[in-house]
């Protein structure tokens, strides 16, 4: 990350692309490396410790001149997928929600654009995984009014230990039943648990 950053200038456009698994506490996100020590429910001082605060990152850069966060906070996202879209890419704009409704008109459906909003379960499971309450309902309303108007919309999902299989059963019904065209799972575990490290 500190190579990454001295590469940076004042007004540069950059990508940083974390490829491994993060999560919401409180409305922050978390970027988990391998190592990180299995957290289950009541244990996010572990993910504290051991895990990379995006908006910490995100700050280093915009110290550089880079901005970063929420794509839907970014004042010409719009723009940036429409770009992408008309070069032929395929655009998952992967996003917590909160704003999508509001943004929507910002957009037009393209078979090339698919918004991935953040859901972790049933509304008391989803509140609980960011620790706020409504959020899962403004998520969940963002997905109505997108489908509405012909965007195509999957989730992403982080699925933790001890969760309730009917509980999972309960909540992949309601996800599809809002329309959306995919789920990505993704498991909330301790990597160094995983018998194949390579």
């Amino acid at each position: 990350l500190s190579a990454f950053e001295r590469t940076l200038g004042e007004g540069d456009t950059a990508f940083f692309f974390f490829a491994g698994h993060g999560f919401q506490i409180k409305g922050e996100y978390y970027l988990l490396p391998t190592d990180v020590p299995m957290a289950l429910a009541g244990e996010e001082e572990k993910i504290h410790e051991n895990s990379f605060l995006a908006r910490r990152i995100l700050e280093r850069m915009r110290g550089k001149g880079v901005a970063g966060g929420e794509p839907l906070l970014h004042p010409e996202i719009a723009r940036v997928a429409r770009g992408l879209v008309e070069r032929g890419r395929f655009v998952y704009l992967c996003t917590n929600a909160l704003l999508l409704e509001k943004k929507l008109a910002q957009f037009e459906p393209n078979d090339h654009l698919s918004f991935n909003v953040h859901l972790d379960g049933v509304e008391a499971r989803h509140d609980a995984s960011v620790q706020k309450n409504g959020v899962h309902r403004m998520a969940v309303q963002a997905i109505r009014a997108a489908r509405a108007r012909g965007f195509r919309v999957t989730t992403n999902s982080t699925i933790f230990v001890g969760q309730d299989p009917e509980e999972l059963h309960r909540f992949f019904d309601e996800v599809m039943a809002l329309g959306v065209e995919g789920m990505t799972i993704s498991p909330g575990y301790g990597y160094e648990r995983a018998p194949d490290q390579e």
